[in-house]
């Protein structure tokens, strides 16, 4: 299948009206992300994620 030769570590970005991460190496900014976030004062934010996706890469 195409999901063992993907690179989960491979981190993707978006810089929009805000920055969107994606990838499954995104969970290792997720610590950057939030104190960005709570600085601007975002107390909550959706994370959105494939079925399983958490149980194929482990994160």
């Amino acid at each position: 299948m195409f999901h063992n030769s993907l690179d989960i570590h491979e981190i993707k970005e978006l810089h929009l009206n805000t920055l969107v991460s994606f990838g499954c190496g995104a969970i290792r900014k997720i610590e950057e992300i939030a104190a960005a976030l709570e600085k601007r004062g975002v107390r909550s934010l959706p994370a959105v994620t494939g079925r399983g996706a958490y149980k194929t890469t482990g994160t």
